[in-house]
């Protein structure tokens, strides 16, 4: 069953309360990670492991009787959970034959009272990364970094290449390199609400490191500055222009790059309000026309429009360049504060399509 709106608010508020009052910590040196599940088929519980060690295990191999060399058997799929500092992420490593070959990477960043575990299985995945062979990350907030598992986007000091919580995800995706082989051209980050607002940091402050983004009902970059406002921010709708979250975006890169998008909100959103959705296209709209040729002068602007239906209805405008998309925002009529397609009986997740994780890899998929 879904949660109510006026809980759904009261959680997120309370979340932002309790940042404002010191629930997040300032350490941001790395710790020595600490594997507590590399199984084959391992269990979500960590103290269910398989291999306490971490290491990973050699492919099964058959021993044929002249002697030759022996052939790698398929492993099955693989769940790793490790922990850097106070947080800790679930990683999927789909079974392959061949696991040397790269896989893209898919990090997937949870909503306020989610946990990564929760995420995994309310977004279904790891399912799509079974079936087309690509790896998924899902960090997860410590309650000392906030007491209802929301990540700070609204602070000032993780709106920047030195902020903790993106240090974090960058750590988790250098160990996930070696857990498995990841093509480093191919890492996108997507995330629900406060995670597709962290997700907007990490494409803003970082376009070099992650191929594109992808947000459900988030918020643009610099959407906030303080728990106070950002609480205030949500329900009122954006207070900054596409444009001025885009040349924050610009100074923080340090560069002219620009992350590919695609957004997802819900026209029925009454906890973070839809126009948010359309100032994160904007932003990231203006990020590819600046890229595009160093200038604003609208080279790149949307040039595609249409409308679908897979449970609810929605509409879909794409800005490309060339034969590609750039930035896609989705619209779907009805939706409230939740992922579209996502399992049932979980907050913040509405099982009637789209279905916002395919919709994802869709795009993410098609990215040349």
């Amino acid at each position: 069953m879904l949660m109510s709106r006026p809980r759904q608010r009261l959680t997120l508020l309370i979340g932002l309360a309790l940042a404002a009052c010191g629930a997040r910590s300032e350490g941001r040196e790395r710790s020595t990670t600490k594997i507590d599940a590399f199984g084959k088929g391992a269990d979500d519980d960590p103290s269910k492991a398989g291999d306490p060690s971490g290491a990973p295990s050699a492919e099964p191999t058959s021993t044929p009787p002249d002697g030759t060399t022996a052939t790698p058997q398929p492993r099955p799929d693989t769940v790793v959970w490790g922990d850097i500092g106070e947080r800790r992420y679930r990683l999927f490593i789909p079974g392959t034959a061949a696991n040397a070959d790269q896989k893209a990477l898919v990090v997937m960043l949870h909503g306020c009272d989610q946990s990564a575990s929760d995420f995994a299985t309310v977004t279904g995945m790891d399912a799509i990364a079974r079936r087309e062979k690509f790896a998924v990350v899902y960090p997860e907030q410590a309650a000392s970094k906030n007491a209802l598992g929301c990540w700070n986007w609204f602070s000032v000091a993780e709106q920047a290449r030195a902020g903790d919580e993106a240090l974090f995800v960058l750590n988790v995706i250098d160990e996930a390199a070696q857990l498995t082989a990841i093509d480093e051209a191919r890492v996108f980050a997507a995330g629900l609400s406060a995670g597709a607002a962290l997700a907007v940091i990490l494409g803003s402050c970082y376009p070099e490191r992650f191929k594109a983004i992808g947000a459900h009902s988030g918020l643009a970059f610099k959407a906030a500055s303080t728990a106070a406002t950002a609480a205030w921010i949500m329900a009122a709708g954006p207070a900054y222009s596409g444009d001025a979250s885009a040349e924050g975006a610009k100074i923080c890169a340090g560069k002219m790059l620009a992350s590919s998008a695609i957004i997802i909100h819900g026209d029925a959103d009454a906890t973070v309000r839809p126009a948010h959705g359309s100032r994160i296209y904007d932003q990231f709209r203006a990020l590819a026309d600046w890229a595009d040729d160093a200038a604003r002068n609208n080279s790149v602007s949307p040039n595609e429009s249409s409308v679908g239906s897979d449970g609810k209805s929605y509409e879909r405008v794409v800005t490309k360049k060339g034969d590609g998309a750039v930035v896609e925002h989705i619209s779907v009529q009805g939706l409230a504060h939740a992922w579209s397609g996502g399992k049932s009986g979980f907050a913040y997740s509405d099982p009637e399509g789209p279905n916002a994780s395919e919709m994802l890899w869709a795009f993410f998929a098609a990215l040349p």
